[in-house]
């Protein structure tokens, strides 16, 4: 029997607590053996692998600590350089476009260049902020990126219109949805709710993410306060840290919440997967932030339509793709806390409409978000580049 061939993961920060995606699809492959090349690995406990995990630091001391730090400034690793001479990858898949250039000079050694795109590194590519310091490097490599990478994989549609703006060859760029590890399907997931339960039974409210501009918490917060007095029972539960949590703590004390919100931090993805399991309804709202930043496709989203939950977010990114209006939850414009609280007062005040939508949710995500569904689609992309490059050596 033949051996699987090998594709090169290139993560350069391997892993963050928020980027389950990547670990997921990692330990899903089944035709294409998997190994990890990134400049610094994190959270090793959280996100445990079987496959060989190729890190420059910790681990070696002063040594990898330097060649890291070059890396960063140079895209260059001798330790990568010899890994792709002396390991048989059969391609090289990055993730995120900044992820994408360190990644190009193993290109030059004749492997080819798939690289993921899920968010914030293509708009940054667009706005002002690639004129900072920190961006400069990303930004002149982005143009050789989109000239030499073999294939691009976007997770919604408004990130693939923009990387062909931005000069990736349209022939290159696909739409790639991201798929997630489906728990079991609830047992009760049409009659989740009761359907006539009475008004004290307390109802959660849930969101997820860290706390930063772009999740959109102060107005899921904001909503929230203009319908509790209503539902006395209700309660926002949010899951997550980060910068914007002393803002979001004063505007919760600002509007007399204190008693009504519960600040979990940060959990590891069993717990949140609990948080999911007892919730009534996730809030997802989303935006624009001032610099530019923005979601992709939010995999709390599909974990929330998986775990049969409603979803209210906001017309952002690739939520659209995920949230069927009407169908799955409800979408509204950003930054409009009046419409995300009519859309909650309807949610937690009609529990069959809440059954409804959570099956619904449940039913798409089998569709359109199965981990192993996509692994397959993904190994399809790997099948197709590959082929093309023997035809390219060929002709």
């Amino acid at each position: 029997m033949n051996e699987r061939p090998v594709v090169a993961k290139l993560s350069t920060d391997f892993l963050a607590a928020s980027e389950t995606f990547i670990y997921d699809e990692i330990a899903a492959h089944r035709r294409y053996a998997t190994e990890v090349l990134t400049l610094r690995r994190q959270n090793h406990a959280r996100f445990p692998l079987e496959v060989p995990v190729h890190a420059l630091t910790p681990g070696r001391g002063v040594v990898g600590a330097v060649e890291s730090a070059l890396c960063r400034v140079t895209c260059l690793s001798p330790t990568f350089f010899r890994l792709c001479r002396t390991r048989d990858f059969a391609l090289v898949h990055a993730h995120f476009g900044t992820g994408g250039v360190y990644a190009l000079p193993y290109r030059r050694a004749q492997r080819p260049l798939v690289v993921t795109f899920h968010g914030h590194e293509v708009p940054l590519l667009l706005g002002r902020r690639r004129f900072e310091p920190k961006h400069w490097g990303y930004w002149a490599l982005s143009r050789w990126l989109f000239r030499r990478a073999d294939r691009f994989l976007a997770v919604s549609p408004e990130l693939a219109s923009q990387l062909v703006a931005l000069g990736a060859p349209a022939s290159r760029v696909h739409l790639f949805d991201l798929g997630i590890k489906l728990p079991p399907r609830p047992t009760n997931a049409m009659s989740r709710e009761v359907m006539h339960a009475p008004m004290h039974v307390l109802m959660r409210v849930l969101m997820i993410g860290r706390f930063v501009e772009k999740k959109g918490f102060a107005y899921g917060i904001q909503a929230f306060a203009r319908v509790a007095q209503e539902f006395p029972h209700a309660r926002l539960v949010i899951v997550g840290d980060g910068p914007g949590r002393p803002a979001c703590e004063a505007l919760i004390r600002e509007l007399g919440l204190v008693d009504r919100v519960d600040l979990l931090g940060e959990r590891t993805h069993a717990e949140v997967w609990a948080e999911l399991a007892k919730a009534d309804v996730l809030l997802a709202p989303s935006v624009v932030a001032a610099n530019g930043d923005r979601e992709g496709t939010p995999t709390v989203i599909k974990e929330g339509m998986a775990h049969a939950l409603p979803v209210l977010a906001t017309h952002h990114g690739g939520i659209p793709r995920q949230v069927v209006e009407g169908l799955t939850g409800f979408l509204v414009g950003e930054r409009d806390p009046e419409a995300l609280a009519a859309r909650l007062r309807s949610l937690l005040g009609q529990p069959a409409l809440r059954a409804t939508l959570g099956h619904a949710g449940r039913l798409l995500v089998e569709e359109r978000f199965d981990r192993d569904r996509q692994i397959q689609v993904l190994e399809e992309h790997y099948d197709d580049v590959l082929g093309e490059r023997r035809l390219t050596k060929a002709a």
